[in-house]
């Protein structure tokens, strides 16, 4: 391949990736296609041909049919993998016998093909007289979110679908809701609540400078006094979170994590302590709606691979709705009967809100359009980290379901 040659789909010029020390591909970097020399296929698919039984008659190129990026002047037709239902489409070059594939209907075609156990052997291959001898250009390790399609052992970050990306969060928070709406789906959903309750007071605590434990029974203890062992420890975690970030292509963590570092300086170094000793008790609620919309945004992006954030996503998005939306309910519900309002506490004899009250001034509406405004910020974060998932779904050639129509250029 060229170093000109462009992708059939989007015109973009195609990328190499070393997937190992015998096969390179030619990746598209918009749309995550692939173009397959001949061979290259079934050598990546392992199997004996480029395709399993679909017949050697091919159908004719469509008018507006896309050029192979290989043989000047020849159209790419479109061919299915195999004649099985919900099979993927490729383009295949008849002169030089290459195809051009998404890298997400590699695991579907492995799959087919290990259903064809007679498939025919792959002849030798020849060298065309019109296809011009090709020097293979330098590449680098492909990264792990395309390699991964490729070796089906290797475990990395699979990014959502284009449906994943538009019903995930919409989905997650109507089932949330739903349940919410009973006695003891409230019960439930107090789980989630009260461990990023107590995880919200430590985290502002941790961020002022202060040693805390935080408990998932609905108590957190907390020293008073600026630890320096507790600043050393904040700072080197958002630092070493940075470097993780950077070093595995996870950005939203690098940015999650310099974002709490900075906070941390701040609240440590510019804030008296009174106003720190305020924030880490109105840290218990807000921690469920921040924490809580803080896993569902994470959930949409990269993590380092090591984590196997591609399923476990799916959980931290679970744990996030569920404490996000069941408290994002209660503080609507509170702001309209001021009754609701937490005062007691469950192990204590006074509770957040009774401090916040009769210790810093904040009267029932102050707690209410506080804690309502802070949703609105929360729910706002979550939509825009939605819609960036869903608009990279997109541009990266996703559709809403698969189809055994043949693929447009």
């Amino acid at each position: 391949m060229t170093a000109a040659a462009r992708c059939p789909r989007c015109a973009v010029a195609f990328e190499p990736f070393a997937l190992d020390g015998a096969t390179t591909l030619d990746l598209c970097p918009r749309c995550n296609g692939a173009w397959f020399d001949r061979g290259e296929l079934a050598q990546v698919l392992g199997t004996h041909r480029d395709y399993a039984d679909v017949d050697d008659e091919l159908p004719p190129a469509e008018a507006d049919a896309p050029l192979c990026p290989r043989c000047p002047g020849v159209c790419l037709v479109a061919r299915p993998f195999t004649r099985a239902p919900g099979a993927p489409w490729l383009l295949h070059c008849p002169n030089c016998e290459g195809n051009f594939a998404k890298l997400t209907g590699l695991p579907v075609m492995r799959a087919l093909a290990a259903s064809q156990p007679r498939m025919r052997p792959r002849t030798p291959a020849v060298t065309h007289a019109d296809a011009p001898p090709v020097e293979p250009p330098p590449a680098v390790e492909a990264p792990v979110e395309m390699r991964r399609y490729v070796d089906p052992d290797a475990q990395g970050y699979a990014p959502m679908t284009f449906r994943e990306a538009v019903l995930a969060v919409p989905v997650t928070f109507a089932v949330v809701g739903f349940v919410n709406g009973s006695g003891f789906g409230r019960i439930l959903m107090h789980g989630a609540r009260v461990s990023l309750h107590e995880f919200g007071h430590a985290s502002v605590a941790w961020a002022c400078g202060n040693l805390s434990i935080p408990l998932p029974i609905g108590v957190t203890y907390t020293t008073p006094g600026r630890s320096l062992t507790m600043v050393a420890l904040v700072l080197a975690g958002s630092l070493g979170g940075v470097w993780l970030g950077v070093k595995h292509r996870a950005p939203a963590l690098a940015v999650a994590t310099g974002a709490y570092g900075l906070a941390a300086m701040v609240l440590t170094w510019a804030v008296n302590e009174r106003t720190q000793r305020m924030l880490q008790i109105a840290g218990g609620c807000g921690g469920e709606m921040v924490w809580g919309a803080s896993l569902v945004v994470l959930a949409h992006f990269a993590m380092p691979e090591r984590l196997a954030w591609s399923r476990f996503r799916w959980i931290a998005l679970a744990i996030g709705a569920c404490s996000f939306v069941s408290a994002a309910i209660f503080w609507r519900e509170a702001a309209a009967d001021w009754e609701l309002i937490p005062w007691d506490a469950a192990l204590a004899d006074t509770g957040d809100m009774t401090h916040l009250r009769d210790d810093y001034g904040w009267n029932e509406l102050r707690i209410t359009q506080r804690y309502t405004r802070l949703s609105y910020v929360c729910l706002a974060a979550v939509l825009l980290a939605q819609l960036a998932t869903v608009w990279r779904a997109w541009r990266a050639g996703g559709r809403w379901r698969a189809t055994t129509a043949p693929p447009r250029a």
